[in-house]
């Protein structure tokens, strides 16, 4: 089973929106500062269980 760390998946999508999406850098970066922050407040665990399930109901479908 290949697993992949949600941090390296968010990475390769906002390089792919910088290059081909026409997302510019400050808004990658305003962003990433937002996260950074976002994880600091009592919502952060809420969030990370929402993604925790999220992730495991992706990987649970049968292709």
């Amino acid at each position: 089973m290949l697993t992949i760390a949600p941090i390296l998946l968010l990475a390769l999508a906002v390089v792919l929106l910088v290059r081909k999406g026409g997302m510019r850098w400050w808004h990658a970066a305003t962003t990433a500062l937002f996260g950074y922050y976002l994880a600091s407040t009592s919502i952060a665990p809420n969030l990370d269980s929402g993604l925790a399930q999220l992730t495991g109901w992706v990987g649970s479908i049968q292709l």
